[in-house]
């Protein structure tokens, strides 16, 4: 299927922002001309976590003795992500960082990140990642408990609206024997402080 049309329709769009001043679509029609795909390539990437599912990413490392209870916790920190805000269409970008206690099993260390890429490579609101990677934890790696914390820079916050640059935006999410967790303030969270340095 040609890219032309969806491209014809993005600059019209463009230029139906503000119609009295054409170069705007001119800019966006003149990078279009010199690389066709250029953004369609990149809203690909952004959006890839689409193509991926959990239960693909979930490997066990380890089964554990259902005997003898597991009694430590596995974290991760400062782990990175960009998001587009199922809101604005705009880009967010941040930090995540998740725990939890052991169940039956124990995920490989690698896959946090990789989930943190599933969930952030879609179109999303900042809370639901949180959400949904502790849903991750205790539903596929059938955690005891887990814990999420997620802070980020959003430019629908930065560069519109509020007009606030350099505003971070913190949030968290706690399910099964770590549920108490989520009333915790940012800097008391397991690990060393992500997001602002």
């Amino acid at each position: 299927m040609s890219s032309r049309r969806p491209q014809q329709a993005f600059v019209e769009w463009i230029a139906s922002l503000h119609p009295d001043v054409p170069e705007a679509a001119e800019a966006i029609s003149a990078s279009l001309q010199e690389a066709p795909d250029r953004i369609s390539n990149a809203y690909r990437e952004l959006l890839s976590g689409y193509r991926t599912e959990r239960d693909d990413l979930i490997k066990v490392t380890a089964h554990l003795d259902p005997t003898r209870e597991y009694t430590g916790l596995v974290g991760a920190h400062d782990i990175p992500f960009v998001s587009l805000c199922a809101h604005h269409f705009l880009p967010f970008f941040g930090h995540v960082r998740m725990v939890y206690e052991p169940g039956g099993l124990i995920i490989g260390i690698g896959k946090m990140p990789r989930l943190v890429e599933m969930r952030t490579r879609r179109f999303q609101i900042q809370e639901f990642i949180a959400r949904d990677l502790c849903d991750d934890l205790m539903d596929g790696a059938q955690a005891r408990g887990a814990f999420v914390q997620t802070s980020a820079q959003h430019l629908c916050v930065c560069g519109r609206g509020p007009n606030k640059p350099g505003a971070w935006n913190t949030t968290t999410y706690a399910r099964g024997s770590l549920n108490a967790w989520r009333h915790l303030p940012p800097e008391s969270a397991l690990g060393p402080p992500g997001g602002p340095r």
